[in-house]
Order: C-alpha cells, then sequence, then structure tokens
C-alpha cells in the first residue's frame, strides 16, 4: 500500500513531517496538479493508528482526489478519514465534532491572502 512520493513531494513532505512535529502544523504551497494531497495520504499511511479529517470545499475535490489514490493504492484505508465540506463542518453540532476526534486535520484548498 506504500504511497511513493515524486521527489518535489518527498522534500516538502519531509518539512511538512518536521514542522507538524516542531509546531504542530504545516502548510504546502506548491502549484495546483502537483501532487499536494498525496503528501498528505502518506501523513495518514504513516500514522495507521490514527484518524483523520479533510476538509475541502466541495465533495467533488475529494471524490477526485480519493479515486486517485485508489487508482495507485487500492488498499488505502481511506475509512480512516472523516471527508467533510467546510460548509458542513459549520453546520456540525459539538457533539458530532467530538466524535471526529482526529489525530490531524487537512485543509484542502486553504487559500489565505496577505494584510
Amino acid at each position: 500500500m506504500s504511497i511513493e512520493l515524486y521527489p518535489h513531494n518527498l522534500d516538502a513532505y519531509r518539512c511538512a513531517r518536521t514542522l507538524l512535529m516542531q509546531t504542530g502544523k504545516a502548510a504546502v504551497i506548491h502549484p495546483t496538479g502537483t501532487g499536494k494531497s498525496f503528501i498528505s495520504f502518506k501523513w495518514i499511511e504513516e500514522n495507521p493508528d490514527k484518524r483523520f479529517v479533510w476538509l475541502s470545499p466541495s465533495d467533488y475535490i475529494f471524490s477526485v482526489q480519493k479515486e486517485s489514490l485508489l487508482r495507485s493504492s487500492p488498499d488505502y484505508p481511506v475509512e480512516r478519514i472523516a471527508f467533510l465540506t467546510y460548509a458542513r463542518l459549520m453546520w456540525m453540532t459539538d457533539e458530532e465534532i467530538a466524535t471526529l476526534a482526529p489525530y490531524g486535520i487537512i485543509l484542502d484548498e486553504f487559500h489565505c491572502g496577505g494584510g
């Protein structure tokens, strides 16, 4: 099941993993279509006993990502990932959010601007 990353993503993954250990957060800033989602899938893969939440603006985005992942790694444990839209999260109750109990949260399509 092991995910193999392209060299540019492997470098980014190593940096992100270091930042996660040091600060508990990291961001990968790469152009669209360069395989950023596989960096997150690798992180999830390397934490097999943990649950994750994957937030995205639309169901379509993570459905395409899951399809791509399962083509390359058919046995990947997607059941450990709660795929949610940002809108869905806004409407969840505190109790629903508490049941997610993720080890990590992936913010997909996370856009921010400078001030």
